[in-house]
């Protein structure tokens, strides 16, 4: 699907007003033909004219700018200094620190006649990343201007040859139908390119409006305008912060999409479009910013105070963007930091197919892993020091965030002077260094409990909610399978109506768990919700149903023969886990059959028929079913305890073994019988038992059990021993 543009051109605008006027006027001549329809046409409209000179109801022409009814802008977190309030001729009348004293912190609206950036931090880079800036705006042209050489000559080539290709088609060696649909496919893909070009050049004169009423982001946006002169565009403000989000955008062949809705984005076809739109999707192969997302609502002076004191004023995120309320607050910003060395997250693999052995493969091996982790490491500790402000641990899309060149957004410059690297976070006070994905979501919700104070006690572990997810998953899962009646009458009525199903069947059992609060129906709401959207989601889909083929008579559905014979070879997952492991079970019989043991890595790669990470994850279970143990650096079989076989002709010490099973296993040292003057049996047991009462205990650990035989005296009675 295509990325369809909300922005309404100047000659549009004008080319509605003007079938409007027309309309308008050509009802006004039906009306009074109506009044005199055996007058004279000229008599009408001179009565038109003359009369009537301006009827009432003709819409006025589109004013040249447009009154925006958005308070959405750009603006600019600034010190303001003594030197910028007074007149430059009466500056010699002050001492030097009395023009750099702060008079006051203020916002400014970004335009570009009134922006003057000062430096906000010693040891500013901003007159740097403006040259950057320039040297790459200046790369740019000449690249440009290289491709635009390069097409025309492409152009006078094929103007060249057009006139062989006039002879070959007069001599018939072209299929004149052929010609004729290419002909109208060329025409209407000119009129494509020359539609676009006249929609960007009208875009970059007149600016950005927005009829409004559709949904943007969420919500049902009003008018909208913005211009700041004609081919100025909020990347070319001057800021190096917004030019650098243009250029982590991707082009349009390496695959831009933008969207007007986070859930969903379409392929882009014009760049200058796309960054209109409120979400734009960053390169994947490369993270040229860390974004972290705040679920709170404050002013601007506010949330820069707050921020100042958890990052002081090095770290500052370098845009913060987000919606102003109508009652002037800052809406659920997103906090973008640029990083003065983007990290390359494109990291090799190689799949292998199970059932072909084909390989595939993809990445590039030059990519390291260890940037990746910390980039990922400094994205989870930023999130943990601005819990306090809201920040969303469950926030990892940072690839798509508020595109901060929208006119949907207000973007706030909070810090123009430096970009950062990932070790420079690291001088933040306080800063966490190791934060995994439970604690942080664990101080998140103890953060949010203590807020909210209703919640129950448990809640901060997400008690609650995983509680109400064991029971509403499942219900889920099965209803799609089986789709009972009144679940189907339910799905049908409506998202509110399959939520209050769903609430009805799990509310006993969650309330018996946790107990009755505002806090647990507020989250059954939310569960019931996305669990009633999602199944009239796959509802909606039926070729996206998945089910077993031996299950396929529990469905409540009329499915012809084919349908049942094509599901007939669906298995369930622990089927197709039992097939792999009887495959790769059969591998290691017949590699220990040829080498006698078994190298785990070397196994595993020579595996073709199965995959190597299902492999490794079911290893143990399969060396517990051949009763393998790792030994000696390898795999073998488990090694067989010794036996001892005593047989002996003496009645009395037959029936003694016969109680005793007349076998002994041993793992170390030897087991004898014996007899002693007392005229019982005697067993040399192990050093942790005892022997029976009367009995000589005797134990040769360091010898076998043959040595111990040479040396038995006093046998009374003739004992063979034998090892098995």
């Amino acid at each position: 699907m295509r990325f369809k543009q909300l922005n309404t051109s100047r000659r549009k605008l004008l080319d509605e007003h003007e079938c409007c006027v027309l309309s308008r006027l050509q009802l006004h001549d039906l009306q009074l033909a109506d009044r005199d329809p055996n007058g004279d046409v000229i008599q009408r409209m001179n009565y038109r004219l003359f009369t009537e000179t301006q009827p009432a109801d003709i819409p006025a022409a589109p004013p040249l700018e447009h009154e925006s009814e958005n308070a959405q802008s750009v603006q600019i977190l600034r010190r303001i200094t003594m030197e910028a309030t007074v007149h430059p001729d009466d500056r010699k009348f002050f001492e030097p620190a009395e023009l750099e004293a702060v008079v006051d912190e203020a916002k400014l609206v970004y335009s570009k006649d009134a922006f003057r950036h000062f430096d906000y931090i010693e040891g500013s880079e901003h007159q740097a990343l403006v040259g950057f800036q320039t040297a790459a705006q200046e790369k740019a042209d000449r690249e440009h201007e290289k491709k635009r050489a390069d097409r025309a000559a492409k152009n006078r080539r094929r103007a060249l040859r057009a006139g062989y290709k006039t002879e070959d088609i007069a001599a018939g060696k072209v299929d004149p139908a052929e010609a004729a649909k290419a002909l109208k496919e060329r025409e209407k893909w000119a009129g494509v390119t020359r539609e676009r070009k006249e929609e960007i050049r009208d875009r970059l004169r007149w600016g950005f409006y927005h009829a409004g009423g559709a949904v943007v982001a969420g919500e049902v946006c009003g008018r909208l305008f913005e211009f700041f002169g004609a081919g100025v565009l909020r990347s070319r403000l001057g800021s190096p912060s917004l030019a650098r989000m243009a250029a982590l955008c991707p082009t349009v062949a390496s695959g831009l999409r933008a969207g007007y809705d986070k859930a969903a984005l379409h392929d882009a076809t014009c760049k200058l479009f796309a960054l209109d739109a409120p979400y734009v999707e960053l390169n994947r192969k490369v993270a040229g910013c860390i974004v972290v997302d705040l679920d709170s609502v404050l002013r601007i002076e506010e949330f820069r105070i707050q921020l100042l004191a958890i990052l002081g004023p090095h770290r500052m995120p370098n845009l913060i963007v987000g919606r102003i309320t109508p009652s002037g607050f800052l809406s659920r910003p997103h906090l973008i930091w640029i990083l003065k060395n983007p990290v390359w997250t494109d990291p090799y693999w190689e799949r292998v197919d199970p059932s072909t052995g084909v390989v595939t493969s993809g990445g590039d091996k030059r990519c390291k892993t260890k940037p990746i982790k910390k980039l990922h490491a400094v994205q989870r500790a930023l999130t943990q020091l601005l819990l306090p402000l809201g920040a969303d641990p469950s926030f990892h899309n940072i690839l798509k965030p508020k595109n901060a060149l929208s006119p949907f957004w207000t973007t706030v410059v909070a810090n123009d002077d430096v970009w950062h690297e990932l070790s420079d976070f690291e001088s933040i006070p306080g800063w966490p260094r190791k934060v995994d994905e439970h604690s942080l979501a664990k101080a998140a919700a103890t953060i949010r409990a203590d807020a909210a104070g209703d919640l129950p006690a448990q809640t901060p572990s997400n008690l609650a909610w995983k509680t109400i997810g064991h029971l509403i998953e499942p219900r889920a899962r099965t209803q799609l399978a089986v789709r009972e009646d009144d679940f189907m009458a339910a799905a049908k009525a409506g998202v509110g109506t399959l939520a209050a199903w769903f609430d009805d069947s799990i509310r006993a059992d969650v309330e018996a768990e946790l107990g009755p609060s505002e806090a647990l129906d507020r989250l059954l709401a939310k569960r019931c919700e996305f669990a009633a959207r999602y199944c009239i989601e796959r509802l909606a889909k039926p070729w996206k149903r998945k089910v077993r083929g031996r299950d396929r008579d529990v469905i409540d559905d009329c499915m012809s023969l084919k349908e049942r014979q094509q599901q007939a070879f669906a298995r369930s997952a622990d089927h197709r886990s039992a097939v792999f492991k009887w495959n790769i079970c059969k591998e290691m019989v017949v590699a220990l059959k040829k080498y006698g043991a078994i190298d785990k890595t070397e196994f595993i790669k020579s595996l073709g028929t199965v995959g190597k990470s299902a492999a490794y994850k079911h290893w143990d279970d399969l060396c517990a079913e051949l009763d393998l143990e790792f030994r000696e650096g390898v795999y073998r079989e488990k090694a067989r305890p010794t036996t001892v076989k005593v047989i002996t002709t003496s009645p009395a010490l037959a029936s003694f073994l016969a109680s005793n099973s007349g076998v002994i296993n041993t793992d170390s040292g030897c087991q004898l019988i014996r007899t002693v003057d007392s005229g019982a049996p005697d067993i040399d047991y192990p050093s942790s038992t005892a022997g029976p009462p009367g009995c000589q205990q005797h134990n040769h650990a360091d010898r076998p059990a043959e040595a111990c035989l040479s040396t038995v005296d006093r046998v009374r009675d003739p004992v063979v021993v034998s090892i098995v």
